[in-house]
């Protein structure tokens, strides 16, 4: 997800303002009636948060050096 600091800050502002509680950015951003396009990602980019996250993304360095 991917949003201007203006656009997003808007939209958390305004979830606030009005007590609701959006279940992620783009949810937020759709609230105060902003348009979200879609678009085509890589299975490589990943989010590390947990150890197998690492491991995985080392396993994906790994593949490109080959």
């Amino acid at each position: 997800q991917a949003f201007t600091a203006e656009l997003i800050k808007a939209a958390i502002t305004d979830a606030l303002r009005k007590n609701q509680n959006p279940t992620d950015d783009c949810a937020a951003v759709e609230a105060i009636g902003a348009t979200v396009h879609l678009t085509a990602g890589s299975y490589e980019n990943i989010k590390l948060t947990t150890l197998e996250d690492v491991l995985l993304a080392e396993a994906i360095l790994k593949g490109r050096a080959l």
